[in-house]
């Protein structure tokens, strides 16, 4: 298979009469119908740019069919889709389309009137608006045009994506994604699931955002792969929506951050909602405690498994095995078919032993190709051809590894290292906790001090001589926080994960 657009035609021909897309409004896309539509798109955008070369476009709107239309069909012209979230602010947008110098621009009305100031300034040479409630892809209007430009003959090792991150470091920079590094997930996405269940025609919840790349690889072409039917959700966090929407289709896969799962739970909607047609539920992009797992069996019946990727990988590089009998609950699982997977220590020594604490390394064809622009950050990114991922792990039994947390969110108490995701696991096992977030502030005494933002639940009493009393019996002195604050609500990101940057930022108010 040559592209992401072979797929796409390949897949819909194969399932031309299933169900593909629900979208919000509960109108029904079948396989047939999107690739009419898709195809319709591809003619609309080469008769409106008359290509010459390749390009870079971004598609900036919620989640609907004509995102999927316009970012498919023109990546089949050649276009590299670089993701961007609506949610930036306008300085960071304007960045991030300088940085990836996005000539073509795609988004809603609503959209376009938010960032229309940005354009002068940025490397956008057209713009074209889409209705995000109108079913079919229709002709769009072009409201500003530049040079021509020019279009080349693609490979699989093409860029499909370039996708920002943070990375390792922090710092942004963008990913460069290829067609073969997704096609390729898809492969071993379907290689580990089909070990365990059926996945023909499933039906999945899609409340990811598609400018998330794991939104499109795994909640979008894994279940095309295999004939499902996608249900598409715009707002992840809006719980009362998300309830109405498992309640209303038989939904068989569920995908979300801890928080999600929390969430769902915590709603008096939940003890209504029938888990019965759930084949497998997978928590991943941020840790993910016991209790939230163990919650989960007692309310459903069903095993929450884990899930392990970065922007890097495409989607997911290590998962769960979906049999509770070869699954360790406290792990994030095995790597996937063609994965290989390493730990180093500080020193860059391999780490042979169980139970030792380093990097996780890896390689694999989901992996991307580089940082786009970007040769420093690249060189850094890797080791004798390892991935740095930047998280902290170790291996608990045999092939199994186990999270301890991210690399740069690890806070140095008077040189001691102390992990976020060890002391929220400690408060989350608290019975008056409902979330927690921990971060690290700077002290002229110790470097650094642990801080604890804390959600109490409802009806509970809790104050902050109780939760350090709490650490204190369970925890080493120095990861104890220091202080405790308390919130009605932790910032969250589109997806769901605790924004830990923005409580480091409030700490400097």
């Amino acid at each position: 298979m040559f592209s992401i657009g072979d797929f796409i035609q390949e897949k819909c021909t194969a399932f031309a009469n299933n169900v593909f897309i629900i979208d919000e409004k509960g109108q029904e896309t079948t396989y047939q119908d999107f690739l009419d539509n898709y195809l319709k798109a591809i003619e609309f955008y080469q008769n409106s740019l008359h290509f010459k070369s390749g390009f870079n476009f971004s598609v900036i709107a919620p989640n609907c069919n004509n995102y999927l239309y316009s970012m498919f069909g023109l990546q089949q012209l050649y276009g590299v889709a670089v993701n961007l979230n609506p949610n930036l602010s306008l300085t960071e947008l304007a960045v991030r389309l300088n940085m990836a110098s996005v000539e073509v621009l795609i988004c809603t009305n609503s959209i376009f009137k938010q960032i229309a100031s940005l354009i002068p300034q940025s490397p956008i040479k057209y713009v074209f608006i889409i209705d995000e409630d109108d079913h079919r892809f229709r002709s769009n209007e072009r409201l500003m045009e530049g040079n021509d430009l020019k279009s080349a003959i693609t490979s699989s090792w093409e860029t499909a994506f370039i996708q920002f991150t943070g990375g390792t470091s922090g710092t942004t920079k963008a990913a460069r994604i290829s067609h073969y590094n997704v096609l390729s997930n898809v492969q071993q996405l379907e290689n580990h699931f089909s070990k365990y269940v059926s996945i023909l025609g499933l039906q999945v919840l899609v409340a990811f955002p598609f400018y998330h790349i794991f939104a499109v690889v795994f909640n979008l072409m894994f279940f095309m792969n295999n004939g499902g039917t996608c249900i598409l959700y715009k707002d992840l966090r809006d719980i009362e929506g998300v309830l109405g929407r498992l309640k209303k289709y038989p939904v068989n896969c569920t995908v979300g951050v801890n928080t999600w799962y929390m969430k769902l739970m915590q709603n008096d909607g939940f003890k209504d909602f029938d888990s019965s047609k759930l084949v497998f539920s997978i928590a991943g992009g941020e840790y993910v405690p016991l209790s939230t797992k163990n919650a989960w069996k007692e309310k459903t019946r069903k095993p929450l498994f884990s899930g392990y990727g970065l922007t890097e990988t495409s989607s997911l590089a290590i998962i769960s095995p979906l049999n509770e009998l070869e699954n360790i609950d406290d792990s994030i699982g095995v790597a996937i078919h063609q994965t290989e997977l390493g730990i180093l220590s500080e020193e860059d020594e391999w780490i042979i032993e169980d139970g030792l604490q380093g990097e996780l390394v890896m390689k694999g064809p989901q992996l991307m190709q580089s940082y786009y622009n970007n040769l420093e950050e690249t060189k850094e990114a890797f080791f004798e051809g390892w991935f740095r991922t930047g998280d902290i792990v170790k291996r608990i039994d045999r092939d199994y590894y186990q999270i301890v947390d991210r690399k740069k969110e690890m806070i140095s108490v008077s040189g001691n290292k102390v992990y976020p995701n060890e002391v929220e696991g400690i408060l989350f096992l608290h019975e008056g906790v409902l979330d927690v977030g921990v971060v690290g502030r700077k002290s002229d005494k110790t470097g650094e001090e642990v801080i604890a933002f804390v959600v109490i639940k409802e009806g509970a009493i809790l104050k902050q001589k109780d939760l350090i009393a709490y650490c204190k019996s369970r925890l080493t002195r120095f990861k104890v926080p220091k202080e405790v604050r308390f919130l009605n609500e932790l910032p969250k990101t589109p997806i769901g994960k605790t924004a830990r940057k923005v409580l480091r930022e409030s700490l400097k108010i």
